[in-house]
């Protein structure tokens, strides 16, 4: 299994490594996670329907919004859609 980042989601990891080192790095090792394990229950926690995605989110302390992680699985291999905000509102 491979690990795929769309475009907009890496871009947007790249930013955070700019803004947050400590917090990309978190966000990093919960990527590792989705593709060593793909199918684990850690990483499958909530289900976004029609988009038919998992999400998997990165707490963060104090007053910033926790990270979401967007992915999917096409055929094995799991592929990040979005990285950002877990606040869709």
């Amino acid at each position: 299994m491979t690990l795929h980042v769309t475009p907009s989601a890496g871009d947007a990891l790249d930013a955070l490594h700019t803004a947050d080192p400590s917090l990309a790095e978190r966000v990093e090792r919960a990527l590792d996670l989705i593709e060593s394990n793909p199918h684990s229950p850690a990483v499958r926690r909530r289900q976004m329907r029609p988009a038919n995605c998992w999400m998997h989110v990165v707490a963060v302390d104090g007053d910033q919004d926790d990270i979401a992680i967007l992915w999917s699985l096409e055929g094995e291999d799991p592929v990040v859609r979005y990285v950002g905000s877990a606040r869709f509102t």
